[in-house]
């Protein structure tokens, strides 16, 4: 019992070790175009019986959740990165004794073969059929029930795992049988040596020339992604601009007009939010002094048709004055915010009163909006004065007074999903950072935590007198869909020679 639980250990660690070998091959540590272990399992199995199977699983099982986790799952958590590399263990060791089961009672062992006929029957039955059980169940798992975020699709996983077993059991499991020959066998023939040369110069070959590969595509890769950073920063500030102009196109609809109706906000409004993607509603806030309160209630009830109406919330002092969402677009989405108070709550009363001294557009920090509590946003306050008779009758002696606040609201997942399909970016993870902030606001595609990429790039974007600090982090896959890259076509002929 003590031998085959070393033995077991042992198996483990040899299969743990053929996949740190090869882990920096692929373009992430999970789906990988040379799997040697798939070989390994497959030799020692076909040797010593199906209980080192176990060790296989376990072997597979460190790996998984010692390599894989943090590159795969948006959201790991301890339990789910155990249950993940537990069942990918299963494909692994199954597949094993499925194929040391076919040499022993169908083909034999292809080392002792006396004619082509076997040797081609090994590559088709067992390499290349055997292999589409861990290939096929290891990619649905993933991509069906993990979503992994460097995941290039199911059909360009399964066919590089396929790939990479395939060559595992073509490459890797003859010279693996010859090393563990019997002891009768241990004085090897010179056609025993020369194969155990072949098969090893191929296997060290093949992975010198895919690295070297790599490399030279990942310094390509690099220009192009540099690139990309650059046009979603273009695009990201486009929006901004954006934004800030729709602002003062419904600021002024209010200056022109001495206010603004429901009717008139939702047609003014509705044209932009057609347009576009990246705002999830505009408010119109009037500055409403207390002993106006009543008045302002009951004419907005009436005016939107909805009796619920009423402002919530209180400002700081009992004589100060309130400033209320009156209207809000699209409105179904947003009845939360109908009636509050900015004044009511500090984090927004700092901003209203920067943004009444500056007397120009300001972005708050990031905050929980009271329509989406959930996920991070901000806000931008335009704020919106009008003219007030001059007491002398003279135009240019007119004086101003602070009417309300024209607000845009954002979050940011409409805001970056917007620039990011502006860009057409891919394989590409987004974070994004308040100034000097240690820990992300925001990350795209979401995950909560960082994924170590093959390159970056940092770059500041001010944001309506905010500042925030983006960083774009390609992920291993980026190589593979990037539209220039060839890397699993090249990686196919590899193990086809």
């Amino acid at each position: 019992m003590a031998q085959r639980i070393s033995g077991v250990l042992l198996v483990a660690l040899l299969y743990w070790l053929s996949g740190t070998l090869v882990s920096q091959t692929g373009l992430h540590t999970q789906v990988l175009p040379f799997w040697v272990g798939s070989g390994l399992a497959l030799a020692v199995c076909y040797r010593y019986g199906y209980w080192t199977l176990t060790g296989v699983w376990l072997g597979s099982f460190a790996f998984n959740f010692s390599f894989a986790s943090h590159d795969l799952l948006q959201t790991p958590s301890t339990s789910l990165v155990i249950t993940t590399a537990a069942l990918l263990a299963i494909g692994a060791a199954v597949q094993g004794g499925v194929g040391a089961w076919l040499l022993k009672n169908r083909l034999g062992n292809p080392l002792t073969a006396r004619s082509e006929g076997r040797i081609l029957r090994f590559i088709l039955l067992i390499g290349f059929a055997t292999s589409l059980i861990s290939a096929t169940w290891g990619s649905l798992l993933l991509n069906f029930l993990l979503s992994p975020s460097t995941s290039a699709g199911w059909w360009q996983d399964w066919f590089t795992w396929w790939m990479g077993d395939s060559f595992g059991v073509v490459i890797a499991g003859p010279l693996v049988l010859a090393l563990l020959s019997p002891k009768q066998e241990r004085k090897l023939p010179r056609p025993r040596l020369r194969l155990i040369q072949m098969y090893t110069m191929t296997l060290v070959g093949v992975l010198i020339i895919n690295h070297l590969y790599i490399m030279q595509m990942q310094a390509q890769m690099e220009s192009s992604f540099n690139r990309d950073a650059d046009v979603f920063h273009a695009n990201l500030n486009r929006l901004y601009q954006q934004n800030l102009a729709d602002l003062a196109i419904l600021e002024r609809q209010v200056i022109q007009n001495r206010g603004i109706s429901a009717e008139a906000f939702r047609s003014a409004t509705h044209e932009i939010l057609q347009r576009n993607a990246s705002i999830r509603a505009y408010s119109w806030d009037p500055i409403i002094h207390p002993d106006e309160l009543a008045e302002f209630e009951a004419q907005t009830r009436e005016e939107l048709n909805y009796p619920e109406f009423a402002v919530y919330g209180d400002s700081p002092h009992p004589n100060d004055p309130l400033i209320p969402v009156q209207y809000v677009e699209p409105m179904q989405d947003n009845l939360p915010a109908l009636g509050f108070n900015l004044l009511s709550i500090e984090d927004r009363q700092r901003w209203v009163l920067q943004s009444q001294e500056t007397g120009r557009a300001i972005a708050t920090e990031i905050l929980n909006l009271t329509q989406a509590p959930d996920e991070p946003g901000l806000l931008i306050l335009q704020p919106v004065y009008l003219s007030l008779p001059s007491t002398d009758g003279s135009l240019l002696s007119a004086d101003k007074h602070l009417a309300g606040f024209m607000v845009a609201v954002f979050t940011a997942s409409r805001m970056v999903d917007a620039a990011v399909n502006l860009s057409g970016l891919q394989g590409i993870q987004l974070s994004f950072y308040e100034y000097q902030a240690t820990q992300p606001f925001y990350t795209y595609p979401y995950a909560d935590t960082l994924t170590n990429g093959v390159f970056s790039q940092d770059f500041e974007f001010d944001f309506a007198q905010q500042r925030w600090e983006v960083r774009l982090t390609a992920l291993p896959t980026y190589l593979a869909i990037h539209p220039n890259s060839n890397l699993m076509e090249f990686q196919a002929l590899l193990v086809l020679l």
